[in-house]
């Protein structure tokens, strides 16, 4: 079961994923549209966890696309190899190239040449992370994008107005051209915005 996984991660550190119920549909299928998947090729994801993004990520992609994912739990990890992949692995074949590592996304530029990636799509929990680690990761992502690329993430409709989430818009800000949300999705536990920075 999907949810187990997380349950476990969770109790081990909640710090780390955030909330105990992983993405539903609704959400993850808002992110990959607001990502532009069709018409952008290498695609990066952070935070993987269960697989709830990637799964509609994968339904999505071509013999031109390139897919790198990044997740740090090893619980989640042991998953996502396990499970996720064998039993989404007539999907996965169709992409050019496809690969899910145990990595921090703070490492991201020691995997990905700088200014090659079109999309990072990241379902970390931003409203609990210390700014000194955003601030980390933000630089890492925008250096990987390409100009134009895009940066799509979500929070939860409870965190909206929290200072975390203000302070994490106001260091977007201080990078991307611009940082667009797009509709409430109702149907997710709890209900979420999707943002969507451009490089």
């Amino acid at each position: 079961m999907q949810l187990l996984p997380f349950i476990k991660a969770f109790a081990k550190n909640p710090s780390r994923v955030s909330t105990i119920i992983p993405s539903f549909k609704a959400l993850a299928k808002d992110m990959s549209l607001g990502s532009e998947i069709s018409t952008r090729k290498n695609i990066v994801e952070v935070g993987v966890g269960t697989g709830a993004l990637t799964t509609e990520i994968i339904k999505r992609l071509t013999a031109s696309h390139n897919y790198l994912g990044f997740e740090i739990d090893g619980a989640l990890f042991e998953y996502i190899n396990d499970t996720f992949m064998p039993r989404h692995q007539n999907q996965i074949n169709e992409a050019q190239s496809f690969k899910i590592i145990k990595e921090s996304a703070e490492n991201l530029s020691q995997h990905i040449d700088g200014g090659t990636t079109d999309v990072v799509m990241s379902s970390l929990p931003w409203s609990v992370l210390p700014l000194e680690l955003e601030v980390k990761l933000l630089d890492e992502i925008y250096s990987a994008l390409k100009p134009g690329g895009l940066f799509t993430f979500y929070n939860y409709i409870t965190t909206s107005k929290s200072s975390k989430i203000t302070d994490f818009k106001s260091e977007i800000d201080k990078r991307f051209s611009s940082l667009s949300r797009r509709k409430i999705i109702l149907k997710n536990i709890p209900p979420a915005y999707v943002w969507v920075a451009k490089k």
